[in-house]
């Protein structure tokens, strides 16, 4: 069993009353990066009732090598918080020698399916709008 999100619980009524249901692997990993779609890309401070809510611009970046640790901490508290489905979350900014001004992060954890844990990785890749975009890995 696995736990839906509020969002998805408002999307689908039908069942308002289940939290939980019976849910495939491919189904679990779409609703979690979903989730983390959305959490990456809200803006700190745009959600007055959680201030932590959202990453900081990355735009206010200063000394671009030295705020890499900084980012991957506090992409990995944004996680441990706010999509409690993944555990032992580790986040590892990759860096490729041919697409240097590309930022990507490797998201990884643990995630619970039935009785059982399974590992799950997605990569987010900061695009030229700033946007990250949180894939499959």
């Amino acid at each position: 069993m696995a736990v839906r999100t509020l969002l998805e619980r408002l999307e689908h009524p039908d069942h308002p009353s289940e939290r939980e249901l019976v849910e495939s692997e491919d189904h679990l990993i779409e609703s979690i990066q979903a989730n983390l779609q959305r959490v990456i890309n809200a803006r700190r401070g745009f959600a007055p009732v959680a201030p932590e809510y959202g990453l900081s611009d990355l735009s206010d970046l200063t000394g671009f090598g030295s705020s890499i640790p900084r980012v991957e901490d506090e992409i990995r508290k944004l996680v441990e918080r706010y999509e409690p489905r993944l555990t032992n979350v580790k986040v590892r900014f990759l860096a490729r020698q041919e697409q240097r001004f590309i930022l990507q992060f490797d998201i990884t954890g643990q995630m619970s399916l039935g009785n059982k844990n399974r590992p799950a990785l997605f990569r987010s890749i900061v695009e030229p709008s700033g946007e990250m975009t949180v894939r499959r890995g």
